[in-house]
């Protein structure tokens, strides 16, 4: 079943109210480079990393999926204060 993977230590709720809605297959996994690589297992159709409250760490899960090479795309998620 195709699903969209995001990486975020936030419920999606907080990270992308609205994402439930459209993408009801979705997977949530902690912000690490190890969930990367478990997500990446279950071959998803596009990866999120939720950069919201850990730009950091989701530069480091950003520099990992990089050097997989691996061809998902892939969308980091910011959020803005208003």
């Amino acid at each position: 079943m195709p699903f969209i993977a995001l990486l975020s230590d936030r419920s999606p709720q907080v990270a992308l109210p609205a994402l439930l809605e459209v993408a009801p297959d979705l997977k949530v996994e902690p912000l690490s480079v190890a969930s990367l690589e478990h997500a990446l297992e279950l071959e998803p159709e596009a990866v999120l990393v939720d950069a919201g409250e850990n730009p950091p760490q989701a530069w480091s899960v950003l520099t990992a999926f990089r050097a997989r090479k691996a061809p998902v795309p892939t969308a980091i998620v910011l959020e803005r204060d208003q």
